[in-house]
């Protein structure tokens, strides 16, 4: 299915026009006739790339990686907590993992994001590292750049970690990392 032709309405609308648009004119040009091109987040850039290097599959193929990536996900939690629980009926089951596969939006990948961020969370539950909270904080602020609406995991994604760093008394390396992320 990820290497499937583009064919929903959505990203034909805009998740491609968006790259077309920029591709056409040479450079970014604000749209006011086109009401959700104005809509349009960092996620369209891999769309551009994707368009840019021929292969309009790319986003699918980033996509299809982000299964993999719950999968590996899941069984790292099942191992490591010696869980009996079956995740592949819950995961396979899924009707909408088949439409983000076949869809430009970067939406899935996002929420894997988030799956990565919980996962490292709980093992910065057992042991702090300033590398795990790093790649916290970078991988909630790319998916809140990709869609706004990611600002609400976020946020008690940034309470947990905040929480975690006062029990562990490492608020400065949560403050400087913190900031860091930000000007990024």
């Amino acid at each position: 299915l990820s290497l499937s032709p583009v064919t929903d309405a959505d990203s034909l609308d805009y998740h491609i026009g968006y790259g077309l648009n920029i591709i056409n004119n040479g450079t970014f040009s604000p749209r006011y006739d086109w009401f959700h091109y104005m809509l349009s987040g960092h996620g369209e850039f891999l769309n551009l790339f994707s368009l840019l290097i021929g292969s309009p599959n790319f986003m699918h193929l980033i996509q299809f990686s982000s299964i993999l990536i719950i999968i590996a996900c899941y069984s790292y939690i099942k191992k490591k907590y010696k869980s009996d629980f079956n995740y592949n009926i819950f995961l396979f089951s899924t009707p909408l993992l088949l439409w983000f596969v076949t869809s430009n939006k970067s939406q899935l990948f996002c929420s894997v994001l988030f799956l990565l961020s919980f996962v490292l969370l709980l093992d910065l539950t057992k042991k702090f590292s300033s590398i795990k909270m790093i790649l916290v904080l970078l991988f909630c602020a790319y998916a809140v750049v990709n869609k706004l609406s990611f600002v609400i995991p976020s946020f008690f994604i940034f309470i947990i970690i905040t929480f975690i760093s006062l029990k562990n008394k490492k608020i400065s390396k949560f403050l400087v990392s913190g900031l860091l992320i930000f000007l990024i």
